[in-house]
């Protein structure tokens, strides 16, 4: 490698000896693409912005990177895996200006613990509202924390009523962390468990916990592996834990899952004390957290039981003076669709011990425009933003922040977020709202398709176990609580529906189309289904749409009112067509947390994800071969890399958080006549999913927005080749190598088709 060539050039150059892995690879080159080898770095390939690629060479098996930069990131990692040059996944490693100084009279941690059974929401996102105080019932009101302040269990002593009242209580432990909701448990591997501080809760319930654990750690230089065993999920960090962005995320595991190891490693530069911190947080069920460390010989120890190879730990420390920090960013970083989305930007800054933030200084800009609000209290500035546009949670944004402050300090932060949600409706377009449809019946034009087991043979309306609920059914929000009363009234208390809290009434109203799972009978087991006995297992609900004609319609949204409830075997979805059904687009794909499978970077691996072998899902068997077997065998849209961008977590158990206003961009529905949807429902004893006031709406042009964010190219698979489409007004290029050179492919439009010739690579993109 010689320095006369840049990075990029070195990448492309490379292709040559790489293309059999490279070329099955669809690829993005974004604006703010960077790459690093030693000194070097690459910025920005102007010559190739604004493009994404997809190679023809062979159909079935592609991958479609996501995210800023990830041409550099997919070509530069196989790169470097193929000369070697230097190992692309580095540990993390602690921040040496982190270090602090412990107080030796005071070993082991501090517990601080919330519970409320009210929200039991499997997720990380939920914990930190609940230390936070932000979680509220479905009147807006702070819901109170139910702790035990009495019950001590593994603490050195009681707590304190939390003040105020939805404020976390606070714990000491000098021991271990190696706790159970009872006394006495086996959970991991150390037993017996010892009682978890503040659980059972005042009212004796264990669930909707979450806590944190705070202590610093006494470290030897070098590698360090940790491991967590938790019921349910957890997040450990460390470093600069008061910032936002230089606290170092470690492991995690967000989601429900029964007591299991997440093993994890970094890297100490030298020896000292450092800062932790281990999130941790409970549904409902078991509760359990274990926290160790692991040996090269795969022993495990305790963390701070040092009489058996424990290192040290200690609940207080001196630290250094703090500069200006970022305390809290909403909605957090991520680079995939989380259970829970924000309807403002908000970002909380805090003066630092020796110097206060400059708050003329403070510049927040959102998609390159300038953030509004902002409102200093004490030593704190809370800047938000929180414009009347409608926002959709799946797409991706660009935050740079920059602020001063007194003796010369200065600071620089840019960082990308999803779930940022504002169901601000624009007109209606075309709707359906089943109203003039008769109960138990499909409304015209619709085809149901189902592989669901029969209970109860003929039809009644107000029996779940009947055969009118074999498909997808209209019925009456009267009649729904006499078929399933699992939380029917319940809505997502953080939803809003142009500017005003979501009420059941907005949610669904006259008739919906409605899918049933919850206590109808599965048919033959599993196991028999798999051995070729008997045809199916459980329900598995299909029902697609007749076509809406959205001709007129540049930028089509798709809205509804969905009441979908997740259960741990369940799986609910939507997808779109634009050519008649031929072939399908991905809209979204509901799933347990606990199946969603991520990739390094924390964004969801859609193919693993979807191809996984599962033990609980429903099974239907077409033309002598058994479907279900993976969550995949679900869906009609092509299961590549890109599809990951679809799925999105759902609680598991909880019939409120899933009862809210879904909105989704469909891009390739652009001026189309013929543009159908596909409903699916599958799982065993499962819940339901109802939708209504089903809406296809033009959103608006935005006159502020930034023209320069690259058009997206996706693509559905067709008999004898794909269909290709994306957004915005670019042209369609080909070329027989990724550097060129690029021809126009004359009179082509999104939805073009191309046919596919075996053994010819032949790549496009799209240009504006």
């Amino acid at each position: 490698m010689t320095r006369d060539r840049t990075p990029a050039q070195i990448i492309m150059e490379s292709y040559a000896e790489l293309h059999p892995v490279l070329r099955k690879q669809t690829t993005h080159f974004n604006h703010d693409s960077r790459l690093r080898c030693g000194g070097m770095t690459a910025n920005g390939i102007q010559a190739m912005t604004d493009l994404w690629f997809i190679n023809l060479g062979r159909f079935g098996d592609w991958i479609n990177p996501r995210g800023e930069g990830n041409i550099i990131r997919a070509l530069w990692t196989i790169f470097l895996a193929g000369v070697g040059v230097l190992n692309a996944e580095a540990q993390p490693t602690l921040p040496l200006s982190s270090r602090v100084t412990p107080d030796l009279t005071k070993p082991g941690f501090v517990w601080r613990v919330f519970a409320n059974p009210a929200n039991t929401d499997n997720s990380l996102s939920r914990a930190e509202a609940a230390l936070a105080g932000l979680l509220k019932d479905a009147a807006g009101n702070p819901l109170p924390n139910r702790a035990n302040p009495a019950a001590r269990g593994a603490a050195i002593a009681p707590s304190f009523a939390p003040i105020p009242t939805n404020a976390p209580i606070e714990f000491l432990i000098e021991s271990a962390i190696n706790l159970s909701q009872t006394q006495g448990d086996g959970n991991g591997a150390f037993t017996p468990d010892l009682q978890m501080p503040g659980i059972p809760t005042l009212d004796q319930g264990n669930d909707g916990i979450a806590a944190e654990i705070l202590t610093f750690l006494e470290l030897r230089a070098g590698v360090i592996t940790m491991g967590v065993n938790s019921d349910e999920g957890f997040r450990a960090s460390a470093g600069n834990l008061h910032d936002v962005f230089q606290g170092l995320v470690l492991g995690e595991f967000d989601g429900g899952r029964a007591n299991a190891d997440t093993i994890f490693s970094f890297t100490v530069q030298e020896a000292g004390v450092y800062p932790f911190r281990i999130l941790w947080e409970e549904g409902e069920g078991g509760a359990s957290i274990e926290w160790f460390t692991v040996k090269a010989d795969g022993a495990k120890s305790l963390v701070n039981d040092f009489e058996h190879g424990g290192i040290k730990a200690y609940r207080a420390a001196t630290a250094g003076p703090r500069d200006p920090y970022v305390q809290s960013v909403k909605p957090g970083r991520a680079l995939r669709q989380l259970n829970q989305a924000e309807s403002a930007v908000e970002v909380v800054l805090h003066d630092g011990d020796n110097a206060a933030i400059d708050d003329a200084s403070i510049d927040l800009k959102i998609d390159g425009k300038d953030a509004s609000g902002k409102k200093r209290d004490g030593r704190t500035v809370t800047l938000t933003y929180a414009p009347e546009r409608i926002q959709f949670p799946s797409e991706s944004h660009t935050a740079e922040l920059a602020f001063k402050g007194t003796g010369g300090f200065s600071r620089v932060e840019k960082w990308n977020f999803r779930n940022w949600k504002n169901v601000v409706l624009p007109a209606t377009v075309v709707t359906e709202n089943f109203d003039a449809v008769a109960e138990g019946g499909q409304p015209a034009g619709w085809v149901a398709t189902n592989f669901t087991v029969g209970c109860k043979p003929g039809e009644d309306i107000t029996d779940q176990k009947s055969d009118t609920y074999k498909n997808w059914v209209v019925i009456g929000t009267a009649t729904i609580p006499l078929v399933d009363q699992e939380g029917i009234e319940s809505v997502n208390p953080t939803e809003k529906l142009n500017g005003k809290p979501l009420t059941i009434a907005m949610l669904r109203s006259g008739k919906v189309l409605y899918a049933e799972s919850d206590r109808r009978c599965s048919g033959e087991s599993r196991q028999e289904v798999l051995a070729g006995i008997g045809d199916s297992f459980g329900q598995t609900q299909f029902i697609v749409s007749p076509a809406f004609n959205l001709s007129t319609v540049k930028d089509p949204m798709l809205s509804f009112g969905c009441g979908y409830v997740q259960n741990q075997d369940s799986f609910g979805g939507v997808e779109y067509s634009v050519d008649g059904g031929n072939a399908w687009l991905p809209v979204v794909y509901f799933l347990d947390s606990a199946d969603i499978i991520l990739k390094n970077d924390g964004s969801v691996d859609g193919m693993k994800t979807l191809n996984a072998t599962q033990s609980d899902s429903s099974l239907w068997t077409v033309k002598g071969v058994v479907k279900g077997k993976s969550f995949g065998d679900a869906i009609a849209a092509p299961i590549n890399d890109a599809i990951g961008d679809y799925i999105v977590p759902r609680v598991d158990d909880n019939s409120t958080e899933g009862k809210r206003i879904e909105i989704f961009r469909l891009p390739a529905a652009a001026n189309k006549a013929d543009v159908r949807l596909r409903f699916l429902a599958t799982g065993s004893d499962s819940y339901y999913f109802f939708i209504d006031n089903l809406a296809f709406q033009d959103v608006p042009p935005d006159q502020n927005a930034n023209t320069t964010t690259p058009p997206k190219l996706t693509y559905g698979i067709v008999v004898g080749g794909l269909k290709l489409y994306w957004d915005g007004v670019g042209k369609l290029e080909s070329a027989e190598k990724v550097v060129g050179p690029w021809s126009l492919v004359t009179g082509a439009g999104s939805g073009y088709q191309v046919n596919s010739s075996a053994g010819i690579a032949t790549y496009f993109r799209v240009r504006q």
